[in-house]
């Protein structure tokens, strides 16, 4: 009775432990980790102090003068105060802040590019755990039936109905599954520990399937005009191009105009008035033609990458497709071989002495790589899914 009890309570402690975890969850949970979401706000923060800073007008200049001269019938006195303020009549200035919004377009597209590609991360290691679980159960029941099977050769050979080199062979098989359960079992654990990292979550069951749903798509999807890396990259061309229009605007002279107070004192005579100053500036030395020129061959460089990368996502997306299209095929393929009941057919005639052990341990074997190839046809299968999400944002 204490023995029961003991396990009731360990069953319902691991239960409370170990909490489901779905994929929608893991992502979640990823997302909202502090160094994720710090790092992020970061990236936003710089982009927008970039954008703060871009075509701000120059400050103004606060200028004090004080003058005594002397002469034979005593001095003069002057002071004077300008407020000198340089204006941008070219409008550099807003083209400065316009690239910059630009660029925090082109950072926005790219913090979603970044996220897409987190989520990725995470839906690929929680599929993978499960799929190395999956694994693991698999090899662990086709070890235990073989143990069973090697206990009873065993009592056969002592009771001289077979020799022992089945008892042999059967050792040496339940040896090779032994080494393939270890193994399984650690990629299990590395898979468990990496989604854990990624989640901050140690204990969880995971819930779900391998296979993905649905069907691969018919066509490809309009969206590929759409990614964030052409948004991104179409925004950085923009704002190149409104860099060279600012440069080739600084040809344009910039004025300079002042305002202030000036005081004249001498004896017998002291006068005030009101002081104005225009300044000109002359292009002749810098024109901005440098500037110009890089921010040129900027915008047509990224002009060039995008059309680039638009090509090479539209063969990517292909071969999503194609990949998916040839996982779900092997599954299916798979599935029908697994209903022909091959293993019942081999079990049954092994009882009626038709068949020997080293044929019924083939056909366990065949069974076990059947299996284990599932397992890999529907990963590669829910690979292929979760990149056709990450491409088209889902």
């Amino acid at each position: 009775m204490r023995l029961i009890l003991g396990s009731i309570l360990f069953l319902v402690s691991g239960s409370l432990l170990a909490s489901g975890l779905a994929e929608y969850e893991a992502v979640e949970q990823a997302l909202r980790r502090p160094a994720i979401t710090n790092q992020l706000d970061a990236r936003r923060g710089i982009a927008r102090g970039r954008v703060e800073s871009a075509g701000r007008w120059d400050n103004p200049e606060i200028e004090y003068d004080w003058e005594s001269l002397d002469y034979a019938g005593g001095s003069v006195d002057e002071n004077s105060f300008l407020v000198r303020q340089r204006f941008d009549l070219a409008g550099v200035k807003r083209l400065e802040r316009l690239s910059a919004s630009l660029d925090m377009e082109a950072e926005q597209a790219r913090i979603e590019l970044s996220k897409r590609e987190l989520v990725s991360q995470v839906r690929e290691v929680f599929y993978s755990a499960m799929a190395a679980k999956r694994r693991q159960r698999e090899v662990k029941r086709w070890q235990a039936r073989l143990e069973e099977l090697a206990l009873a050769i065993a009592a056969r050979v002592q009771a001289g109905d077979v020799s022992r080199y089945d008892e042999t062979r059967v050792a040496r098989e339940l040896a090779l599954l032994e080494g393939e359960s270890l193994a399984v079992s650690s990629e299990a654990e590395s898979a468990r520990d990496g989604l854990a990292t990624l989640t901050g979550q140690e204990s969880f069951e995971l819930l779900g399937q391998v296979l993905p749903p649905g069907a691969p798509p018919d066509s490809l999807p309009s969206l590929v005009g759409r990614h964030p890396l052409l948004d991104a990259l179409g925004a950085e061309a923009d704002s190149a191009a409104q860099l060279q229009e600012a440069a080739n605007r600084e040809r344009w002279p910039q004025v300079s105009l002042g305002l202030g107070y000036k005081e004249s004192r001498q004896p017998g005579m002291q006068a005030d008035g009101t002081m104005i100053s225009l300044g000109i500036e002359l292009p002749l030395f810098d024109r901005g033609q440098g500037r110009k020129n890089t921010a040129k061959e900027r915008s047509r460089l990224i002009t060039v990458e995008r059309q680039l990368e638009e090509q090479r996502l539209l063969v990517e997306a292909r071969a999503i497709v194609r990949r998916w299209q040839a996982s779900i095929g092997a599954v299916d393929a798979l599935g029908r071989e697994q209903s022909q009941g091959l293993i019942g057919m081999a079990e049954a005639a092994y009882e009626a002495g038709e068949i020997s052990v080293m044929e019924l341990m083939d056909a366990w074997r065949a069974e076990l790589n059947t299996q284990l190839q599932l397992i890999s046809s529907s990963l590669a299968a829910r690979q292929a899914y979760i990149d056709w999400q990450t491409f088209t944002g889902e």
